[in-house]
């Protein structure tokens, strides 16, 4: 299989394994259920992080040259030039905050404890990744044209 079409579906497979990792959480440890019907809630917040992470993709490929693969993985599929369009001129990493979106629209969804934690872990673990690896790597191919990118735009609360 051509290893672009893997970068578009690594992210269903990955939300699907958290899915499941996060039934069988709750179901091993008899947790209850959020007590609260969220599923308005939950609509919107899938929604809006679905339509971050398409678009996110749709950036990449077209102004960036390559996939949201990042150089840890594998050197042939990173963007060639800096993506700094679309959802890229409100906040430094909006795949991220889609994903975020994603599995907090699920745990609401689902009324998941289990998957309400896991999402905060990953938040967290999706912190330290971007701030430790992922930040110097830009600095390092993109340079002087990503330090001034880094000064205007926000990390991760957008800016409008």
């Amino acid at each position: 299989m051509n290893k672009n079409y893997w970068t578009l579906i690594f992210p269903i497979i990955f939300i699907t394994v958290f899915y499941y990792l996060s039934n069988w959480v709750d179901k091993s440890l008899n947790l209850p259920d959020i007590p609260y019907n969220l599923n308005l809630i939950a609509y919107i917040l899938f929604f809006i992080g679905t339509i971050l992470v398409i678009s996110v993709f749709y950036f990449f490929i077209t102004f960036g040259k390559g996939t949201p693969v990042p150089k840890q993985i594998t050197n042939k599929l990173i963007t060639k030039k800096l993506v700094v369009k679309g959802p890229f001129e409100y906040t430094r990493n909006p795949m991220a905050i889609g994903f975020f979106l994603i599995l907090l629209g699920m745990a609401f969804y689902y009324q998941s404890y289990s998957l309400l934690f896991l999402t905060a872990i990953m938040a967290i673990i999706g912190h330290l990744f971007i701030v430790h690896i992922e930040e110097k790597d830009m600095e390092q191919r993109f340079g002087k044209e990503y330090l001034e990118y880094k000064k205007k735009v926000p990390r991760w609360l957008p800016k409008f």
